[in-house]
């Protein structure tokens, strides 16, 4: 077992971090430390808050409430709830072409998407997103279905 260590400049803050393997041959580790040297530019705390930054800007422009709870409980429910919000309108634009192609009243289609968004509106606990990151999604078209 061979173990390499990339150490990396972030492009962002300027600091050096260490990306750390394991690799079955030493030309293996030493080929993965040489690839993530030229590629690993952004080191843990700015690809964090990176991430963090495009959450909030997609909630935002989605609509969606601000989160209570404790700022670290928020930051982590923001990156939750974004991966959870994608993973729905993927499936809202799923819906949107199979209503389309089965000829399914679009102004109907569009009155449910609005009751699923509001649905989405009234979850405001970063606890919520955080307990339920698993089967968010499905109870949250649960709490949908239960409210027609």
């Amino acid at each position: 077992m061979a173990r390499g260590i990339a150490t990396c400049t972030c492009a962002t803050c300027g600091k050096q971090f260490e990306k750390i393997v394991f690799r079955s041959k030493r030309s293996e580790a030493d080929s993965w430390v040489a690839w993530a040297e030229r590629n690993y530019d952004q080191c843990p705390d700015c690809w964090k808050a990176a991430q963090e930054a495009v959450a909030k800007a997609e909630a935002e422009k989605a609509g969606l409430p601000e989160l209570t709870g404790s700022p670290k409980q928020i930051a982590w429910a923001e990156r939750i709830r974004h991966r959870i919000w994608t993973d729905y309108t993927e499936y809202e634009d799923r819906c949107r072409q199979f209503a389309e192609q089965t000829g399914y009243d679009m102004e109907v289609f569009a009155a449910e998407v609005a009751k699923c968004r509001e649905v989405f509106s009234r979850i405001t606990s970063a606890k919520d997103y955080i307990v339920h990151q698993d089967d968010m999604l499905s109870k949250f078209l649960d709490t949908y279905m239960e409210s027609k």
